[in-house]
């Protein structure tokens, strides 16, 4: 993108005109020749998603409809080295091995 200097039009050096093939090709508003290069500023957008990932726990109980019921209310953590969260107490997530799926998003404003 171009702007000219003498009347601010902005567009792309292929609509410029020149009256003769011999004359350098000026502004189609106003003729002018000073021109500077523009660059158009980009938006920003926020986006989310939804990833599916593999999570694991272990429970102790006597039947396995009484260990699914004591996992569905448990936490959900990431495991890292060092964390020292115990797959005994909570559902803990090592890999993110899901592709993002429900992609949306939002344009950001600059305060």
């Amino acid at each position: 993108m171009i702007e000219c200097q003498d009347c601010l039009w902005v567009g792309e050096e292929s609509e410029l005109i020149a009256p003769t093939s011999s004359d350098e090709p000026g502004c189609p508003n106003c003729g002018g020749t000073d021109f500077l290069d523009v660059r158009i500023a980009m938006k920003w957008f926020d986006m989310s998603c939804a990833v599916t990932v593999s999570a694991y726990t272990q429970v102790e109980a006597e039947t396995l409809e009484d260990a699914i019921e004591i996992a569905s209310e448990r936490s959900m953590e990431l495991s890292f080295t060092g964390s020292g969260n115990d797959s005994k107490e909570v559902w803990l997530v090592d890999d993110i091995d899901g592709e993002p799926q429900n992609i949306h998003g939002e344009e950001k404003h600059h305060d």
